[in-house]
């Protein structure tokens, strides 16, 4: 059966201190900002997830067209951990209203701005947290065969030090780190909990998220893509159209981010975790009507 939260010594918890080290950095950083919030914008778009999916290399991408202001950074994850900062902190990321007009004035046409933080997807409250905010907003969700995300985000805990589990463990249904039957909100909220740190299964469940982002929103302001679609040439023409973006106005080149080589994970993990996803990738297909060559 799952647990809902382990204890963290040696390395895991260095790797939590750390964490907490670069918030405090962040906030240093944006408080001179939050002097001009009443005159920033807020986004048009958010990449919602999923984590290990490939956010980052589709946010650089759409970053890189030619009217599109990036914000402060990719990942501001207000809707989950700074939910009560306010808006005003929301803001403090994104272009001033002045800055956009100058943009527009120079390039012809309105430029627009977002951001991108994988954990939205999985976080029960931020679809209703968004819809408050931004009731307009256009939302991507990119998607990755679960078994290769399970994967990838375990190595990407182990090297953060947030994981020191083996991989046999760590990625046993039986021993799956799920959200506790009370209190679910506050622990989903904790920036440095295994709700956002090693909840390894659970993420790679989208037949569960997708659905409360529907019920807040209309489908047809939520595009959902498969990771591999990035390595064709129709998945970014697709993104600017549905982001109401010119396709003709040529973006720079950008390379996959984030990528990080590690073992490949034997074939009894794979088979496991194939056996684990196989109910809820069908349910899947179902709601998105297509079915994409996962494992």
């Amino acid at each position: 059966m799952g647990s809902s939260q382990t204890a963290l010594p040696g390395p895991a918890g260095r790797g939590r201190r750390r964490g907490r080290l670069r918030r405090g950095a962040r906030a240093v950083r944006l408080l001179p900002r939050r002097i001009t919030a009443s005159g920033r914008v807020l986004p048009d778009f958010v990449v919602i997830g999923a984590q290990k999916a490939g956010t980052s290399t589709l946010y650089a991408r759409v970053a890189a067209h030619p009217l599109v202001v990036p914000a402060l950074r990719k990942e501001v994850h207000y809707f989950d951990f700074h939910w009560d900062a306010g808006t005003g902190w929301y803001r403090a990321h994104f272009p001033t209203a002045v800055h956009c007009r100058r943009r527009e004035r120079r390039r012809g046409a309105r430029p627009i701005t977002g951001e991108a933080s994988p954990y939205y997807l999985f976080h029960p409250d931020v679809p209703e947290r968004v819809r408050q905010t931004i009731p307009d907003v256009r939302l991507i969700a990119l998607l990755r065969d679960p078994v290769d995300r399970a994967i990838s985000e375990y190595h990407h805990a182990v090297r953060l030090e947030f994981e020191e589990r083996p991989i046999e463990t760590a990625l046993d249904p039986d021993h799956a780190i799920e959200a506790p039957a009370r209190g679910a909100t506050e622990w989903f909220d904790r920036p440095d909990g295994d709700a956002r740190r090693r909840s390894y299964l659970a993420r790679g469940r989208y037949a569960e998220q997708l659905p409360r982002w529907w019920r807040v929103f209309p489908r047809e302001q939520l595009l959902v893509l498969e990771t591999a679609e990035l390595r064709t040439e129709a998945a970014m023409p697709r993104v600017f159209e549905f982001l109401g973006l010119p396709g003709g106005m040529a973006a720079a080149a950008v390379p996959d981010r984030n990528v990080h080589a590690y073992p490949e994970a034997s074939e009894s993990v794979i088979e496991r975790l194939a056996r684990y996803y196989e109910p809820y990738n069908a349910q899947l297909w179902d709601m998105l009507g297509c079915q994409w060559e996962w494992r």
